[in-house]
């Protein structure tokens, strides 16, 4: 196995103490697989706070995307402390949180997902289409944490409303030069032995073109180029889902990271997937039109494609701990 791919290769029975819970932190989804997270580890505590030189100043200007990560790296360690039997006591400081760990008590379904820790990846591949199991859909809720509010969109109409507005909001991002910029640094080759970033496989591009395209996006408008294939995709996907809060504020933002990876990894358990859509959300006033679309009450955090992949997908690099940890 590569280096950069070891991460993976992790026994979940293994991790039994604060810097093994780290490794599990670490496989968390992230934009742009950009892994802003660093740890700081303490006798009793593990603290994760925004590493400022893997945030994404175009994409994402007020870090939204990047502690809705910290957030899916929040619950992966809940979840692998839980398996081993902790409760995690979660306090949010002004850039991350610290968790603390004690004995646990209570029962949950939180235990029951660690085994798919290893196992979860971003899938942007087309879904087959039909409808979504009501046990993947109950336990789904039962998983939501507080503050944050889960919807599924499965009517056709709404779903194409709802490909329009990421189509057209995708098109818009990719017209601002930075933004291709930043993009292009993060799409790698699928040999690539960097560490950050996405292998162009994860993006469904064979290895001869995986080699052009951070140059293609760099000089154009992909998404431009795309539209035809996005909206089909869209046309396949059987659930879009969305997270909502009422308030918009780095705590929530964590906290719709912590339901979406919970969420993922169950998805990931019933033979399911998830793929972010970041454009709606982030780009001009988009997140507004999906909030008249659905009729939310509150401000839509994350926006994804949910449903049974027509095939697999490699995982995507990962930083070592040792690299993220102080």
């Amino acid at each position: 196995m590569k280096e950069n791919y070891r991460a993976w290769d992790i026994d979940i029975d293994a991790l039994i103490t604060l810097r093994d819970f780290i490794k599990a932190g670490i496989l968390a989804p992230s934009s742009h697989n950009s892994q802003p997270w660093a740890f700081r580890l303490r006798n009793d505590f593990i603290a994760i706070v925004l590493e400022s030189s893997r945030r994404l100043p175009a994409s994402d200007k007020n870090d939204r995307q990047a502690y809705i990560s910290l957030g899916c790296a929040i619950a992966n360690i809940e979840i692998i402390a839980a398996y081993h039997g902790h409760a995690v006591d979660l306090v949010f400081t002004d850039s991350g949180a610290e968790l603390r760990f004690s004995e646990s008590k209570d029962k949950n379904s939180l235990p029951e997902l660690a085994q798919y820790l290893t196992k979860r990846a971003t899938n942007r591949s087309a879904y087959i289409k039909e409808p979504l199991p009501t046990k993947l859909r109950n336990e789904a809720q039962a998983l939501v944490v507080e503050g944050t509010k889960l919807q599924f969109v499965e009517d056709a109409v709404q779903i194409a409303a709802l490909a329009a507005l990421a189509v057209d909001s995708s098109i818009s991002a990719m017209e601002d030069i930075d933004f291709r910029e930043e993009l292009s640094r993060h799409v790698l080759p699928n040999t690539s032995s960097h560490k950050i970033g996405m292998p162009g496989f994860g993006l469904g591009f064979p290895l001869p073109i995986s080699f052009i395209l951070p140059h293609l996006i760099r000089r154009t408008n992909v998404a431009k180029l795309s539209r035809k294939q996005d909206m089909a995709l869209f046309q396949k996907t059987p659930t879009i889902g969305i997270i909502e809060t009422k308030t918009d504020m780095k705590v929530d933002w964590m906290n719709v990271g912590r339901t979406y990876e919970r969420l993922a990894l169950l998805a990931t358990s019933m033979g399911y997937a998830t793929a972010p859509w970041g454009a709606p959300i982030q780009t001009k006033d988009f997140h507004t039109h999906i909030s008249s679309t659905l009729n939310l009450s509150g401000r839509p955090q994350m926006f994804f494609r949910l449903g049974r992949p027509t095939k697999p997908v490699p995982h995507a690099p990962r930083i070592p701990v040792e690299r993220v940890l102080s």
